[in-house]
């Protein structure tokens, strides 16, 4: 999978402010993430708790130790619209 493009667009969205790091940040946003983006090795009940308080986001699994370099995390929520709408475009074009 090519992470370079999504890599920084997910940067991007850090930088801003525009992204939730965490499962319990995810869940418990005020605003809903536009896509949700989470590792393979998270747990089953931390992706079952993920899948069903998002029914409504755009879920992909990614290499998380590639998208967010030096951050302990598993997943990551974009709130903003255009950077959400670019990762999509780009997980699409790349599955």
């Amino acid at each position: 999978m090519k992470t370079e493009k999504i890599r920084s667009y997910v940067g991007f969205a850090i930088k801003a402010g525009k992204a939730k790091i965490g499962i319990d940040n995810i869940i418990s946003a005020k605003r809903i993430p536009f896509v949700v983006l989470y590792d393979e090795k998270l747990s089953d009940n931390s992706k079952r708790k993920l899948l069903s308080s998002c029914e409504k986001t755009v879920v992909y699994q990614a290499p998380m130790a590639e998208l967010s370099p030096g951050k302990n995390c598993l997943a990551i929520g974009v709130c903003e619209k255009n950077l959400a709408t670019a990762i999509i475009k780009e997980m699409e074009e790349n599955s």
